[in-house]
């Protein structure tokens, strides 16, 4: 893809969707980095959040608490699964219907495009053993990009559930702190378990946080490409662009 954009770098609108792309496949290559130095913590974080998040679910009182609105995240996660699946198999398929087309309505000679229109160093042969090697292998970093993301987000999605779960089961012990027996306990139990949160959190940041903050970055790299393409088509003079600004 790198090969591509060098080669259409005079075309803003071309640059901007290929560069697009490439970012989700470098996005995904830091997920799965930050994955696999940071194991050690991962195993950490879901020992110490599941056995609490199990205690409190099963806990007649706090599993109403504990579970709701968590339906709306689960939903999201597989809306995001599916997203990314969907958008992956359509790059896969895009290949070999228009191959299919070209045969069909019997244009020549055929072009067999690769799925993300890549341009490597060396030559292709059409329908040879380089373009089967190479499709092969885009198709296999596809459905490695999806499934990184289909499996790190929903992961993110889970810590962030669970620890939002034990701040509500202590935001309730302490709003009903009177009606204990042992309110002494109760604080106590309750400033262990904050302390434990704080050290959640800040694995959670370790483990996460350069992928958010890479992907803000990108996000907003990609929305200023976008926004000068858009300003590039419509052929907008500085006070029109200005007022266009004033009104957003």
């Amino acid at each position: 893809m790198l090969g591509f954009v060098r080669a259409h770098i005079t075309d803003i609108f071309i640059v901007s969707k290929r560069l697009g792309l490439m970012m989700s496949f470098i996005t995904g290559a830091l997920k799965l980095v930050c994955m696999i130095v940071y194991h050690e913590d991962i195993l950490e974080l879901f020992k110490i959040l599941d056995e609490h998040y199990n205690k409190m679910i099963n806990n007649v009182k706090l599993a109403k608490i504990v579970l709701n609105g968590v339906t709306v995240f689960k939903r999201l996660s597989w809306a995001v699964s599916l997203l990314v699946f969907i958008s992956g198999c359509v790059n896969i398929i895009t290949p070999i219907v228009f191959i299919i087309f070209q045969h069909t309505h019997h244009i020549q000679p055929t072009q067999y495009i690769l799925p993300y229109l890549s341009i490597y160093p060396w030559v292709i042969t059409p329908n040879g053993f380089l373009y089967k090697i190479h499709y092969t292998f885009e198709t296999l970093a596809t459905f490695s990009l999806i499934a990184i993301t289909s499996s790190v987000e929903p992961l993110f999605t889970l810590y962030v559930i669970q620890m939002i779960g034990c701040l509500r089961v202590l935001s309730y012990q302490m709003l009903h702190i009177d009606e204990s027996n042992n309110s002494e306990r109760v604080i106590r139990e309750s400033v262990i378990q904050y302390e434990i949160l704080l050290k959640c959190r800040n694995i959670v940041q370790k483990i996460f946080g350069p992928i958010i903050l890479w992907m803000i970055i990108t996000s907003a790299v990609i929305l200023c490409l976008d926004f000068v393409t858009d300003v590039s088509n419509r052929n907008w003079s500085i006070p029109q662009l200005h007022e266009h600004v004033l009104e957003m």
